[in-house]
């Protein structure tokens, strides 16, 4: 086929993409000018690639996007009618409720991108601590089980909320999506001595891509929450064995400060042991 680009294609009622350039506001830091009702009568069953960017309900210099940021996504979904076969959703609120649309209506889905984080403090400002509606590892397990035609997943909540954890992992374990093809995955959690940890289970994990496995058999190219120089902490080599497991991510690094009693009555002398610590930890 011969290359092309998305502008090529502006006129193909297949391709609905909210990330283009002329749709952000370049004296806003990219805040989307297209409203939810747009949005809305862009789609139809005709709609093959919906592409959502920076659609949430955060202020930005006094602006918001115009719209709801959940239910114009979830009728944007629904009046594709399962024609959907790649959909990108990238700096936008996701939801248990858009995740049922893609439940529901992700039937002929071949690509699946989710790169954002779920509802912030502003957004529920009723109640910041009520997270019932946020999209969770149950849901996403779901939306798995029911795209079996999916090729591509890339996934990245992006924030402190895990999207993919056990429930998940043991979805694509038991063959859910058999045509997966490149599963990139980036959700870790820190805990009280580790950085960086798998948030499911890293033994949970390693069973969903042990020899034999519907997913290690039709995986080509896999990433598990990549470090800081973009490399996977689960790698497998050529012949079929773990090259890398750092799934337990990485102990943390503990500075002992003196206490009150030891600090010497010269002041300076001890600001000359504490500088080099401080410098350390970037205060």
């Amino acid at each position: 086929a011969t290359p092309s680009n998305l502008d090529e294609h502006s006129q193909d009622p297949s391709i609905v993409d909210t990330l283009h350039p002329h749709l952000q506001d370049p004296d806003d830091r990219g805040q989307i000018l297209l409203t939810g009702e747009d949005l809305v009568a862009s789609c139809s069953k005709a709609t093959e690639c919906l592409f959502l960017n920076v659609i949430k309900d955060v202020r930005r210099n006094n602006n918001t996007f115009e719209g709801d940021p959940i239910g114009d996504v979830v009728r944007a979904i629904e009046k594709t009618e399962g024609s959907l076969k790649c959909l990108s959703v990238v700096e936008c609120i996701v939801s248990k409720t858009i995740f049922e649309a893609i439940e529901k209506y992700g039937g002929n889905l071949r690509c699946l991108l989710i790169r954002s984080s779920n509802y912030s403090s502003s957004d529920r400002a009723e109640d910041p601590e009520d997270k019932s509606m946020d999209a969770d590892d149950k849901a996403m397990a779901k939306v798995l089980r029911r795209c079996p035609k999916l090729k591509f997943l890339f996934i990245d909540p992006e924030g402190r909320h895990s999207l993919f954890g056990n429930e998940s992992w043991n979805a694509l374990r038991d063959g859910a999506c058999p045509n997966l093809q490149v599963l990139w995955v980036d959700d870790v959690q820190d805990t009280d001595d580790r950085l960086n940890r798998c948030s499911a289970d890293p033994d949970v994990v390693r069973q969903a891509l042990a020899q034999g496995t519907p997913l290690r058999r039709s995986l080509k190219m896999l990433m598990v929450n990549p470090d800081e120089n973009c490399k996977s902490r689960f790698v497998l080599s050529l012949d079929g064995k773990v090259a890398k497991d750092r799934l337990e991510g990485e102990a943390r690094s503990i500075i002992s400060i003196p206490e009150a009693s030891s600090i010497p009555d010269d002041h300076s002398a001890y600001e000359n042991r504490i500088q080099p610590l401080v410098s350390v930890v970037g205060l």
